[in-house]
């Protein structure tokens, strides 16, 4: 790749003349997925709601989603917080391994969550930490003040 050593990290999610895509720009990549940004609950329902007016009325702002509850000791967990709610290391595995089934791996992706459906509680103060947390989106609960 030309300009690789300008970049710190390639991380692809969607790509040129899909579902044919680049092999020496996915081999390059230090993650790549098969276009399944927007292949979330939330995600969908975003989209519904763009799309259909009547939902966002019968809805009336008042959404009430169900959130999934994660303890978390320290920074060190953040990888495994962030794996448990969006396995992106699998579906980049299974990308490489099969980069010709790209748009079968797009098609039968699983509805998963957005960080938002998920509550982290902190069992330990760290506001950088709750500061990270939140600037992905998910919730924090501490158990401190």
């Amino acid at each position: 790749m030309r300009h690789r050593e300008n970049l710190s990290y390639i991380i692809l999610d969607v790509w040129n003349r899909e579902p044919h895509i680049n092999i020496p720009l996915l081999q390059a990549a230090d993650i790549a997925t098969c276009h399944i940004a927007g292949y979330s609950l939330q995600g969908k329902r975003r989209a519904s709601e763009m799309v259909t007016t009547q939902l966002l009325a019968w809805y009336k702002g008042e959404r009430v989603e169900r959130v999934e509850s994660i303890k978390m000791k320290d920074e060190n967990e953040l990888y495994l917080v962030i794996n448990k709610t969006f396995p992106i290391f699998e579906v980049d595995k299974q990308l490489r391994q099969s980069p010709g089934d790209f748009e079968q791996l797009r098609n039968n992706y699983p509805l998963r969550n957005d960080f938002s459906a998920y509550a982290v509680t902190l069992q330990q103060p760290n506001r950088e930490l709750e500061h990270t947390l939140r600037t992905l989106g998910f919730q924090t609960i501490t158990n401190y003040e």
